[in-house]
């Protein structure tokens, strides 16, 4: 009988986790001749092939879906060791390895964060990526939960769709932009816009309110971090929409002046899993702990 070589099984689960050789080459910094050729040494030692191979690339069979199972749990067993031994004294340790979309509040973060870690024993590993990217890592295992500023509706994958919060986003700037609350939104015409990237839901959401209004402000950049977004208005370079609560203590200190909302302009903060996940009940409970202090919060 073979021995199995764990460093063999890192690379097909790397490859199975990336969707083909090309990228887990990137991703390993190997050439593709050798990532092949360790795939080929697995597959030599189980005495079956893992994948199909197609004119499109390589597809898992049955096998090597099972083979994927067995992989992710193995490797997640690692992390926790790694985490056991590093932190001796603790019970077992929980490691949650978190998705994020760009843009995503780092409150909310901090938030779903310290809740997580409230609940259990418990260590965060973090990534941030595009949705899409997110969402193949998720049906693969190799991440358990996805921060996400929107629903995921999948044909393939079975997906839990948690909504943690719904946001009203308020249009502000400097105090020198204060003439144009009197004649909002028609005053955002042409004036210098610092405005999301085109990809995030909050700008869609903005650009079918400009475009219901026949308005076209002056984009001046893009970003998908709000705190930087809140930076540049309030050093007077142009207005910005972004969720009220962050606006919230510099309209306080009149650091930023408000120039308007609307009812339409809402966006909302989701937590995404399998919907086999193993950590169904350990979310569940960090939401309650989180909605609940925010209703204390008022």
């Amino acid at each position: 009988m073979q021995y199995l070589n764990l460093n063999h099984l890192f690379y097909f689960y790397t490859i199975a986790s990336e969707g083909s050789i090309r990228d887990a080459c990137r991703k390993l910094s190997l050439t593709q001749s050798t990532l092949s050729n360790q795939l080929k040494e697995l597959e030599f030692c189980f005495g079956k092939n893992l994948f199909e191979r197609e004119a499109k690339g390589l597809k898992l069979n049955d096998t090597g879906k099972k083979v994927l199972d067995y992989a992710t749990e193995i490797f997640r067993l690692r992390d926790e060791l790694t985490v056991y031994v590093q932190h001796q004294g603790m019970e077992k340790v929980q490691v949650i390895r978190m998705g994020i979309v760009p843009g995503f509040m780092k409150r909310d973060i901090y938030q779903i964060s310290r809740g997580l870690l409230g609940q259990n024993q418990a260590f965060i590993k973090s990534k941030q990526d595009c949705l899409s990217n997110l969402v193949s890592e998720l049906a693969a295992k190799t991440i358990d939960v996805i921060l996400s500023d929107r629903p995921i509706l999948h044909d393939t994958y079975k997906l839990k769709n948690r909504e943690l919060d719904k946001r009203q986003l308020v249009f502000v700037g400097h105090k020198k932009f204060a003439n144009l609350a009197a004649n909002f939104p028609h005053s955002l015409r042409s004036i210098p816009f610092c405005s999301y990237s085109e990809e995030s839901i909050a700008q869609q959401i903005l650009d079918k309110y400009f475009k219901a209004n026949h308005i076209s402000p002056n984009t001046i950049a893009e970003f998908d971090d709000v705190d930087l977004l809140k930076l540049f208005a309030q050093d007077g370079q142009g207005i910005v929409a972004i969720p009220a609560e962050l606006a919230k203590e510099s309209l306080a200190s009149e650091q930023l002046l408000q120039i308007g909302t609307h009812g339409d302009l809402q966006i909302s903060t989701w937590v995404i899993t399998l919907q086999d996940g193993k950590l169904d009940d350990y979310l569940r409970k960090c939401i309650d702990e989180i909605k609940q202090n925010q209703i204390m919060m008022g």
